[in-house]
């Protein structure tokens, strides 16, 4: 009883760097003054959302970018954007009165807040429960992650870090057989989103990130 007490314990305890992550990447907020982004992109990312909560869906073509021909939209992930304005959707069940600006703004938290506990699980895995405490700790006010996820900087870095931490648990069992509990954790996600987080779709949108002007 003593050891599963002891289990819990630990295991609130990453609640301590998630809180220390959020409190840090939220000071940003105030400065955005509810219509403000953190570099260029992210006006980007946040008019597409708001084409797919008007629309749908995106054009096929972006008249916008690589004028005159417009960029063609149908030959890279835009998974970015469809995110930002499916949260938008599922807050606005529950506060009306938020504004896209804000799912914006915090998206880029929450994508670092799954970041930070796929970490922390694959970390348990393979180096124990105090390595990964440790290990989320550090992550949570590192210095080089920390710039690409604040709050109003809702571009695909942060996503990256999910997906890129994410793919980890479908590889990590084939090269070591005897962790294969790994697998039943990812399968555990919804449908769907053990492709996303392994293999192919990943490297391409990772690519695009790199990529995309």
């Amino acid at each position: 009883m003593k050891l599963i007490r002891l289990f819990k314990i630990l295991h609130l305890a990453l609640f301590i760097p998630l809180l220390i992550s959020i409190s840090l990447r939220l000071q940003s907020l105030p400065s955005l003054e509810g219509r403000f982004f953190i570099g260029t992109d992210p006006y980007r990312f946040f008019r597409q959302a708001q084409i797919i909560l008007q629309s749908g869906k995106l054009p096929k073509v972006d008249d916008m970018r690589w004028i005159p021909p417009g960029r063609d939209l149908s030959k890279h992930l835009n998974l970015n954007s469809y995110l930002i304005a499916y949260l938008h959707r599922l807050i606005l069940l529950f506060r009306p009165s938020t504004s896209l600006h804000t799912t914006a703004s915090i998206y880029p938290l929450i994508c670092f807040s799954i970041f930070l506990i796929l970490f922390f699980l694959l970390v348990e895995e393979i180096l124990g429960l105090k390595s990964a405490l440790l290990s989320s700790f550090l992550a949570s006010i590192s210095p080089f992650l920390l710039p690409r996820s604040m709050a109003g900087f809702p571009d695909r870095d942060s996503l990256c870090l999910a997906l890129s931490t994410g793919s980890l648990f479908e590889i990590y069992p084939l090269i070591s057989p005897q962790k294969a509990s790994l697998r039943p954790r990812c399968r555990a996600l919804p449908d769907g989103a053990g492709d996303e987080l392994g293999g192919k779709r990943h490297f391409q949108l990772c690519y695009h990130h790199l990529h995309d002007p």
